[in-house]
């Protein structure tokens, strides 16, 4: 029997190391054999090869491009800039090496401080790698996860992050696969209703539940070394509740109390009180108090490349000065000094002088908001002849996007914009564009103020989160309607409804135009049902127009288009598209339209089809057929609860039930 003082005595580590090592050994041997054995809770592991297919099933239902498509679409590090995250003084670097106790290393900055980068630039970097050696020499797990609010769903919930962080630690670390194989089995079986001989394509999702349980039990159970170095973005884009992911980190640090684990936790994000408290005695920094040098290097950078190209015979002089007048306004804010440096760029190749970019530099505002609204009012100086057709389009780019349920497309983007403000059916003159065209006809429209992803396909997005804060505050909503006096101005989900509906006019069954069927389907539910539980608009009279005169089975299809993307089940289907006709009733009940419900139900309940009804009372009562919602969890389950009390309430004053 031996007695340690604590888990960071010399003697304790050596102890650990030995007995590790025998574990390793005697697990190396067992799957060398291959054989069966059983589980705590009873569920048998397959063979060597039907275990390797299991593994590739869960990953792939793990698996979300989305989740990464965020990370490369972070901006890369402008040449040197923030070396000095490896600076001694700094203390990241000891942390890191394991120096310092907590697991947990807490990143604070101002809004578009440049957080981000930051975090991009330490999760890829080698002296990352080469300093968590130095705390352990076994193999790391380095994984990260950026929440982005103007992204889906995967993007921005602690569903989707700790999916992806799974996704990460089975990849690189395939034996944990066996502690987590019954939870996996479950989920494929029975949670989301796949097996073997179904032949249905793998769903993409865990829910949240099953997804926690899984890495508590890795964190908990393992008995081979696992070292996972984690680095979470931007928390306080965390669509759900904030305590509730902080729950979540905390647990996964408390991972260290198996002696078989090693963790490190880089978190990041705007400091709210709810993370300042949460994580006030971890060590860490606030960002824009370290990046002074780095914005003097990008703005002598980007300013001194176009100085010499176009003033070539100006002072050096004129140049430091300018580039400290905009270090000292930026106060650590790499977004503002960004859009200003774009600015005097764009005032040298116009051929201003050395003053008039002086006095230009003084009338820009130091405040994100005033600097967005000042952009908006200004425009671009080289495309002073289009700036009276700017107002419409920008308006009506900022508002759909602003309400988007789902990324859009570059192109469908653009072609909504042109038929929200035109009322163009057809779009030839888009369709010849290049991608870059399209990208600059998107910057000139919107200021500079949204750009598109870098990852492919290209999404239209704000060019960061205060962006989008600022256009759904009331001040960036009304600079948005200057200009548009006497224009019929329409909320975002209005105007991106009735572009679904142009869509569902032209619509082409069995064509390779899966962008067009996407709007028609997965978007179409999103919008009628916030339209119509928030706006109290009934859709069911545009849904009609807009098919009506359409052959019965072009019909059927967009029905059909509609009801299989948002997963609907296939007897639900066969019951909604007849051969005869399409059931209205049951239709607009599973995509949660209450107020078209109604007005079918009221003007048809003499000549209701009683299966018809008597399938949407079963639905209501046993939830046979599910309802659509938009929300996530945990908001979801209540609103389901909600839509479905109304539904039936709505039998009830029609005098359908008792």
């Amino acid at each position: 029997m031996a007695k340690f003082s604590s888990p960071e005595e010399i003697k304790f580590e050596r102890v650990t190391s030995v007995l590790r090592d025998w574990v390793n050994e005697y697990f190396e041997n067992q799957k060398s054999l291959q054989n069966c054995h059983v589980m705590s809770d009873t569920c048998e592991l397959p063979d060597g090869l039907i275990f390797d297919k299991e593994l590739q099933m869960c990953l792939r239902t793990l698996y979300s491009r989305d989740a990464k498509s965020r990370f490369e679409d972070v901006e890369p590090t402008f040449r040197q800039t923030y070396s000095w995250l490896f600076d001694r003084k700094v203390g990241f670097e000891d942390w890191l090496q394991g120096k310092v106790s907590s697991n947990i290393y807490w990143i604070q900055g101002k809004p578009a401080s440049g957080k981000s980068t930051l975090m991009k630039f330490a999760m890829t970097s080698d002296l990352t790698r080469e300093f968590l050696k130095q705390y352990d020499e076994n193999y790391w797990v380095v994984a990260g996860f950026f929440f982005h609010d103007r992204g889906t769903s995967a993007q921005k919930s602690a569903e989707g992050f700790l999916q992806h962080i799974l996704h990460q630690l089975l990849m690189q670390q395939n034996q944990l696969f066996e502690l987590i194989y019954p939870i996996s089995k479950r989920v494929l079986e029975e949670e989301l209703g796949w097996s073997t001989d179904s032949g249905r394509p793998l769903p993409i999702a865990w829910n949240l539940d099953s997804v926690r349980k899984a890495l508590t039990l890795i964190g908990r159970k393992s008995i081979t070394k696992v070292n996972i170095c984690l680095f979470v973005d931007a928390l306080d884009e965390h669509a759900g509740g904030h305590r509730e992911l902080i729950l979540i980190l905390k647990d996964i640090a408390e991972f260290t109390k198996n002696p078989f684990f090693r963790v490190r936790l880089i978190l990041a994000g705007r400091p709210e009180n709810v993370f300042r408290t949460a994580f006030q005695d971890c060590p860490g920094f606030s960002i824009h108090n370290h990046t002074t040098e780095d914005i003097r290097q990008y703005t002598k950078g980007r300013v001194q490349q176009e100085w010499q190209r176009v003033l070539t015979t100006q002072p050096r002089e004129e140049l430091e000065i300018l580039t400290e007048r905009i270090v000292e306004k930026a106060e650590g804010v790499f977004l503002w000094v960004k859009l200003v440096v774009d600015e005097i760029v764009e005032g040298l190749c116009e051929g201003d002088t050395d003053e008039e970019l002086e006095t230009l530099l003084s009338t820009m505002p130091t405040e994100l908001g005033d600097l967005y609204t000042r952009a908006l009012r200004r425009r671009s100086r080289s495309s002073l002849e289009i700036i009276a057709k700017y107002p419409e389009e920008a308006y009506v780019m900022f508002q759909i996007l602003s309400c988007t349920f789902q990324p859009i497309t570059l192109y469908y983007f653009l072609a909504a914009t042109l038929f929200l403000t035109t009322g163009e059916d057809t779009y030839p003159n888009l369709q010849r564009l290049s991608q870059e065209q399209m990208e600059r006809r998107l910057n000139s429209r919107s200021a500079g103020l949204l750009e598109v992803t870098r990852a492919e396909p290209k999404f239209v997005q704000f060019i960061h989160q205060t962006v989008k804060e600022f256009i759904k505050s009331a001040n960036g909503n009304e600079v948005l309607k200057e200009g548009l006096l006497g224009k019929r101005l329409e909320s975002g989900y209005r105007l991106m409804f009735r572009y679904i509906l142009k869509l569902c006019e032209f619509f082409v069954p069995d064509t390779p135009d899966h962008d067009a069927q996407h709007f028609v389907g997965s978007l179409f539910p999103y919008y009628a049902a916030f339209l119509e539980w928030r706006e109290e608009w009934r859709v069911a009279d545009s849904f009609e127009s807009a098919i009506l005169g359409r052959p019965k089975t072009v019909e059927q299809k967009i029905i059909l288009c509609i009801l299989s993307t948002i997963g609907y089940e296939h007897t639900g289907v066969n019951w909604i598209v007849r051969k005869t006709h399409t059931c209205r009733c049951l239709f607009f009940f599973v995509c949660n339209l209450p107020l078209s419900f109604k007005d079918y139900v009221s003007r048809q309940k003499t000549n209701m089809d009683r299966d018809e009804l008597h399938v949407v009372l079963d639905s209501i009562s046993s939830s046979r057929y599910g309802t659509f919602t938009w929300y996530d969890e945990p908001r979801r389950s209540a609103h389901l609860r909600e839509s479905r009390a109304r539904f039936l309430q709505i039998l009830m004053d029609e005098g359908l039930v008792a």
